[in-house]
């Protein structure tokens, strides 16, 4: 799955760090340029068992084992949260939520001004893979600073600017100059990778990511008079949306995303077209005018 490793892996790998199977963000906003922020997050019956028996483990058996969801979507988590969204994001509510066998939790967030608001494609992530016991990132990190647990940077996030009713979103473009490292490797020294451990390593993918879904939208509360965004469906544009199911079972879909590593946005918003189970917004900038 080489596809994966280049084009999807830093989503895959938060997404199964975490357990979680399915993640919406959907940022809904008023002319005024005040709205909040809706997050809904569901972990897999298997999940939530395990969970459930790991959190039992090392304490008083005569108490009742912790709620793992109680664990992973607490307030302190969503309040320290709410600061990284940006200045004068809080908290509204947590509600537990389920659907279709999965439970999980609804967090919304209030904001007065969207130009404020700092999100990013992997925040969805970053409090769950907290809550499994990983490393909290350092709370003092901003753009372009060296997570200490990592050495990576964070990515840059999507911006929002709010003018008469008209909304700008600014969405973080790739570094398209980054190849894959093992094509500047000798021949003798290019990774190799047996067919056998290939095809285990498919088989494992496809099982992973058989139920996973990632997607980031914006609600326009009045309506919307016009907009340039590609992907419009009545008051709701999609900026990112991913249903990893469709993509690993069409061997067809792979190959072409595997075919746009290091193109250009333009490049990359052609073959986007007519996959199922991505919508991306590759246009750097996009303009929503509100009713």
């Amino acid at each position: 799955m080489k596809t994966l490793r280049l084009f999807l892996v830093p989503v895959v790998a938060a997404f199964a760090l975490s357990g979680c199977l399915q993640n919406e963000t959907t940022v809904r906003v008023k002319r005024d340029g005040s709205g909040t922020i809706v997050e809904e997050t569901f972990l897999s019956a298997q999940m939530m068992a395990m969970l459930g028996g790991l959190s039992g483990l090392g304490g008083d058996q005569d108490k009742p084992a912790k709620d793992p969801l109680d664990e992973m979507f607490g307030q302190d988590k969503a309040k320290a949260k709410a600061a990284k969204l940006g200045d004068g994001v809080t908290l509204d509510k947590i509600e537990k939520i389920e659907k279709d066998g999965k439970k999980g939790a609804r967090t919304t967030y209030k904001f007065a001004d969207i130009s404020k608001l700092k999100l990013r494609t992997d925040d969805a992530t970053s409090g769950m893979n907290e809550g499994m016991g990983s490393a909290p990132p350092d709370a003092a990190a901003t753009e372009g600073t060296p997570a200490p647990e990592t050495g990576k940077k964070k990515g840059d996030p999507i911006r929002f600017q709010m003018a008469n009713g008209k909304l700008t979103i600014t969405m973080p473009r790739p570094d398209i100059t980054k190849q894959d490292a093992s094509k500047d490797l000798p021949a003798d020294e290019t990774p190799k990778v047996n067919d056998a451990d290939n095809a285990q390593g498919e088989l494992m993918m496809k099982t992973l990511l058989a139920d996973m879904k990632i997607a980031i939208r914006v609600v326009a509360e009045s309506g919307i008079a016009s907009t340039d965004a590609s992907h419009v469906e009545g008051n709701t544009v999609t900026l990112m949306e991913m249903n990893f199911g469709d993509l690993v079972s069409s061997p067809a879909a792979m190959k072409t995303l595997e075919k746009l590593k290091g193109k250009s946005p333009d490049d990359v918003a052609a073959a986007l077209k007519g996959i199922k189970g991505v919508k991306m917004e590759t246009k750097e900038k996009i303009s929503i005018q509100l009713k």
